[in-house]
């Protein structure tokens, strides 16, 4: 019978997943993985001295694979040599010279041709930036002051949301799950003045940084909560960086005031050193002492944001064209709805809007309160129902012309994004191929050498521990994620994105979107073995039948350390127990002797027990001048002429070990143990 080797390439089997559209860039997978035929054909040899090809523009990939090299003399020697010359795997290297140089440093002669082997079709690198969705710019004389937009953010249980509920006279705070904000909310405050502030409220847990930033983004002025009682925290740096990186005016409001008594030097000095500097340490930055709860100053920090405002003299056009931004989106009774934070123009419904690649025309808008609305002025956040797809949270809102102009942006858009994919795609491709490649090499190497030696035994081991290689599966755990809004969705895959333990257990999503569990999601979580993570949203009633019959499980979770916590108990679950060694007792051998056992003579260890207790069924390790002489089971283990089970401390045995023949010698210190199974836990540590 004659053995074939079956070519590693044929493990990439992940390029059936590929999308059409980055299909039609390669070719099919007979001619992507299949080695040149006299590749194939040819007996292993060593490549060093031997001429091989080079030619102008060829890649950092290409010369991997032309010198018969793996993915780590690839990152090992390679990149470091070439280092100035490249900057990624796809990238040409134009200097002729380099690869000479490189190569005649390896040993290698070359010889330059116009006619270098390809495997793939053309990639066009040449991507040009996305096309963007930015509003008309026009000059405008109709420019009139807007209210300012304030984001408040700080550490966690600082008191953001307190500090909302006593501006709008509201208990937003109770209604939080876990008592901490997990949603981005907006809404207007009409002063006495007859000015108005919108207030941004983001949260300040660890797990919802993109939030925070996405808050910062479309802020004009910034309130940096600290409580007076913990100062300084994790998050409060944080959000200080991204005040200063998107160049947004800082207002400290100190809380707690009421629970701790003295100045707040201390805290100047601690923003000092973060890159905050106080009005009275010679900066710019306003201090105002609260107490949200007790509602004490609150009129002094209204005045500080009106000063702050006054000096950044924001203005805008109400009657351009309408410009602004998507603070968060969900899926609710009224269907697909997003919360818009006008910037520019007056929204009116029948707008047609574009979000990315959502189209809406605006059918109705509610404010905070739920209340419809006329029309949504400058700075006002609404609600927006008329969505024909989910925009996401982040995307630049603009009010066009017609729908043949939002169908081109969209259309270019998704250009874009199936070049960006192919290139991807492309790459990924091919660090797999000069992985597998490497492999194929030393396997080939392994199959000649046993081919001279006549050795068919050894052969046909290398085929079993190719087979065996090929059908074990690595621990994985795969998961749906539901969400309530697509903040939510972000921040837990931002979360779950910090995971970096696949070497005991892989972690996929098959799948997150927005709004409640569906069909679709039960059917992919029948397929791929998933278990669905839902937050802060249900499951239909009419699916709870096919959830069971196809034995689906469903975690539901409304604070989101409880889900990763939960999703970490999920993945502990999956790792094999681990063995674990626990010390019974110990002593030492007080002399050597044998027996005669089935006519055979038999050493036995005269011993005393010192510590603990010997047990029959356990482990001895004998070790002597620290060295472990045997590590095993015992055979025998007598008190006088009786054999017992267990030898309490400061008695002596007897013990004779199983397939041990050796001369103990006095000395010789002997361990009972015993070996128990552990469940692990995973290493991962999300952040909190």
């Amino acid at each position: 019978m004659s053995l074939t080797f079956p070519l590693l390439c044929n493990t990439l089997k992940y390029s059936r997943n590929l999308s059409a559209a980055s299909r039609k860039w390669y070719h099919s997978t007979s001619v992507v993985f299949k080695w040149p035929k006299n590749l194939r054909q040819e007996k292993l040899q060593e490549v060093k001295g031997t001429a091989i090809k080079i030619w102008k523009d060829m890649t950092i990939w290409d010369l991997t694979r032309i010198m018969r090299k793996d993915k780590n003399y690839l990152d090992s020697v390679i990149k470091p040599a070439l280092g100035k010359e490249i900057d990624g795997l796809t990238q040409k290297i134009n200097n002729l010279n380099s690869i000479k140089a490189f190569l005649r440093s390896e040993g290698f002669t070359w010889r330059v041709t116009n006619n270098p082997p390809t495997l793939f079709y053309k990639i066009d690198e040449n991507l040009s930036e996305a096309p963007k969705i930015l509003p008309k710019k026009i000059v405008s004389e109709n420019e009139v002051e807007r209210p300012p937009i304030v984001t408040i953010m700080g550490h966690v249980d600082h008191g953001k949301t307190t500090l909302l509920d006593a501006l709008r006279n509201s208990n937003i705070v109770e209604k939080e799950f876990g008592g901490i904000t997990q949603h981005i909310g907006a809404f207007s405050v009409q002063l006495h003045n007859g000015k108005s502030v919108t207030f941004i409220d983001t949260p300040g847990h660890a797990a919802f940084s993109s939030m925070r930033n996405r808050g910062a983004e479309v802020t004009d002025i910034i309130i940096l909560i600290v409580a007076a009682d913990d100062g300084i925290m994790e998050q409060t740096i944080e959000s200080i960086k991204m005040a200063q990186n998107f160049a947004v005016p800082i207002v400290v409001a100190v809380n707690k005031i009421d629970k701790v008594s003295g100045d707040l030097t201390k805290i100047k000095h601690d923003l000092l050193s973060a890159g905050v500097q106080a009005e009275d340490l010679g900066g710019d930055v306003q201090i105002v002492p609260i107490s949200a709860l007790k509602r004490k100053n609150l009129d002094l920090l209204i005045e500080a944001i009106l000063i702050q405002a006054d000096l950044l003299a924001l203005t805008s056009d109400p009657s351009a064209p309408v410009e602004g931004i998507i603070i968060e989106s969900s899926i609710g009774p009224r269907g697909k709805q997003a919360t818009v934070l006008v910037k520019r123009g007056t929204l009116r419904p029948k707008a047609l809007l574009l979000a990315g690649k959502a189209l809406a025309v605006v059918r109705a808008m509610f404010d905070e309160n739920g209340l419809q609305l006329d029309e949504v002025k400058l700075s006002q956040p609404a609600q927006v129902i008329g969505w024909k797809d989910l925009p996401h949270a982040g995307d630049v809102v603009v009010e066009i012309d017609s729908r043949r102009e939002a169908k081109s942006i969209i259309r270019e858009g998704k250009k874009h994004e199936t070049k960006k994919k192919n290139l991807d795609d492309y790459i990924v491709i091919q660090e797999r191929a000069i992985q597998s490649y490497g492999e194929f090499v030393e396997k080939k190497k392994e199959i000649i050498r046993s081919k001279a030696a006549g050795d068919i035994e050894q052969l046909k081991e290398i085929y079993r521990r190719k087979r065996k290689e090929e059908s074990e599966e690595l621990l994985r755990l795969n998961i749906i994620v539901k969400g309530d809004v697509d903040g939510s969705i972000d921040a837990i895959l931002d979360v779950i994105g910090t995971y970096d333990c696949d070497d005991q257990c892989k972690l996929d999503i098959v799948h997150s979107g927005v709004g409640p569990v569906t069909e679709k999601d039960i059917d992919l979580a029948s397929t791929f073995n998933a278990i669905i993570f839902c937050f802060n949203v249900p499951c239909p009633k009419d699916l709870k039948e096919m959830i069971i019959s196809n034995n689906i499980k469903i975690r539901f979770h409304n604070v989101i350390y409880h889900f990763i916590d939960d999703l970490k108990s999920h993945i502990n679950e999956k790792l094999p127990q681990s063995e674990e060694e626990e010390i019974i007792g110990s002593g030492q051998v007080l002399e050597h002797f044998t027996v005669n056992e089935k006519n055979k003579k038999t050493s036995v260890a005269g011993c005393i027990c010192e510590i603990g207790e010997f047990k029959r069924d356990g482990f001895f390790r004998v070790i002597r001048s620290e060295n472990v002489i045997y590590d095993g089971l015992a055979d025998s283990m007598k008190h006088f002429k009786n054999e017992v089970n267990t030898i309490k401390k400061d008695s002596q045995c007897g013990i004779m070990f199983k397939q041990f023949q050796f001369e103990f010698k006095t000395g010789d210190k002997i361990i009972c143990y015993k070996k128990k199974k552990i469940n692990q836990t995973s290493k991962w540590n999300p952040g909190f």
